[in-house]
Order: structure tokens, then C-alpha cells, then sequence
């Protein structure tokens, strides 16, 4: 007999020389039959996590509920693969409570002060991966003796500093090439890349299209000058980049 949690551990074994592969497309039984079961672990998955809530809940029927909640909190996220938090809620006791999580991930981690970044790091077991631009605006203080302290200085940036190994994103999909071109050239050196899908002649339309077509001719030009007497100031940034280390 074949129970559902015994399901998701099998593995496809590699095929025959002389057997066939075929698509999903071309069996439609076995998708059909392959959503049921998804379906069937959902619905275990679902009332798994309510078994657990109400044992919780017997066990702290003579606490208040501040406790009672707590304790649902974390059940909930014991159960729970991937957790998304801010770095303020990081801190609460319902995550310092819950299991330690391999991996953990601070999405723009250059513009936290190093405090802040400390509380998320606190939950991982293993591994913290940092993820931010330098170029971007840092953290925002409002105390003098903090800057004169490096109080707004990220963890990101001292570790950066202190010549722990960074790994460059050098790959943009998001503007325009000729939106691009500024940033890449002053900011980051070069170094920073425009993805194919910007480079399409289509991106940006319909939109693009109608800007562009209330837009004269000279006033094209007048940006591509423009753009070009940039190249000539020399700034030097670090680049856009994500640092990743052990705890």
C-alpha cells in the first residue's frame, strides 16, 4: 500500500536503452492522476497542521492567551519550508522560539544598518546569503556620533571592506538599454550587462511606442549626446552584488 508521505520520497529511476520518454502532454491519465494525489498531500498537509494546532491548544488551556498564540505561532512556523519576514518582525518570539532555519536570505542587505541584519541572522543555522546594491541609497539615520561611529554602515558593506569574497549579478532585465546606458557606464564601470529580453525592439510596448511617437527627433538625439558626455566623467563604485557566507 502506498500512504502519501511515502509518495513524495520516490525518485524516477533512469530509463531502459530501449524504453521511450514521452511528455506530460502525452499522457493525459498520468497528469490526471498526478494532480489527485497533489491534492490528496495538500489536504494531508492541511489537516496535519490543524492536528497540531488543536494538541497545542490542549496543552495550554491553564496559560493566557498571549502564550496560547505564541505557541500557534510557533507550531505554524515549524511547519512551514519558507518563512517571509521583514527584518523588524525577525526579532519576535515566535521566530526566536521556532527551529533554526538552514538558509538565510537578507534581500537588500546594503541598506540595513548591521543591528538590524544581525536579528534575521539569528534564525539561520548554517548559511546566510546577502543580497543588495552598494549603489543604492544606504541605511537612513538621523544621529550625527552614529555616522561618525559607521552606525549607518551595513553588514553587507563591512564585510565587502573587509574583503570577504563578493559575486557580482552583472545581468540587468529591467530597463531599457538607452535608460541603461548611464548607470552601467558611470556606476558600475561597464561591467554591468543588459539581458536579451531589454534588448528586443518590442520591449516596453505599447507603451513605448506611444511615448516615443510624441517624442521629436532632435529631442532623441539631444539624450544621445547627453549620454555620451557622460562617459567622460570617471567615477569608480563598487558593482551591483550579492555576498554569501557560513555562520
Amino acid at each position: 500500500m502506498l500512504l502519501i508521505h511515502d509518495f513524495v520520497r520516490l525518485t524516477l529511476l533512469p530509463l531502459e536503452p530501449e524504453e521511450k520518454s514521452y511528455t506530460p502532454s502525452q499522457m493525459p491519465e498520468f497528469r490526471k492522476h498526478t494532480n489527485t494525489i497533489l491534492k490528496m498531500i495538500e489536504k494531508f498537509n492541511s489537516v496535519t497542521a490543524k492536528l497540531s494546532m488543536r494538541e497545542l491548544i490542549m496543552k495550554t488551556q491553564d496559560r493566557n492567551s498571549f502564550d496560547l498564540r505564541s505557541q500557534l505561532e510557533t507550531g505554524s512556523l515549524d511547519s512551514c519550508h519558507i518563512v517571509l519576514t521583514t527584518l523588524g518582525s525577525a526579532g519576535s518570539k515566535a521566530l526566536e522560539y521556532c527551529n533554526k532555519f538552514e538558509c538565510v536570505v537578507v534581500d537588500e542587505a546594503a541598506q540595513s544598518v548591521e543591528p538590524s541584519t544581525l536579528s534575521a541572522l539569528e534564525l539561520g543555522s548554517s548559511h546566510a546569503v546577502l543580497v543588495g546594491d552598494p549603489q543604492q541609497l544606504p541605511a537612513t539615520i538621523f544621529s550625527l556620533s552614529g555616522r561618525k561611529t559607521k552606525f549607518d554602515r551595513s553588514l553587507f558593506q563591512r564585510l565587502e571592506e573587509a574583503g570577504h569574497p563578493v559575486h557580482m549579478l552583472d545581468t540587468q532585465y529591467r530597463m531599457n538599454p538607452m535608460i541603461s546606458f548611464f548607470p552601467r557606464s558611470i556606476f558600475y564601470n561597464g561591467e554591468l550587462n543588459d539581458g536579451p529580453n531589454v534588448k528586443k525592439l518590442t520591449y516596453g510596448d505599447p507603451l513605448r511606442t506611444k511615448i516615443l511617437s510624441a517624442l521629436r527627433k532632435f529631442q532623441v538625439s539631444l539624450w544621445r549626446e547627453y549620454f555620451q558626455c557622460c562617459l567622460t566623467t570617471t567615477v569608480h563604485f563598487s558593482t551591483t552584488s550579492f555576498s554569501f557566507f557560513r555562520l
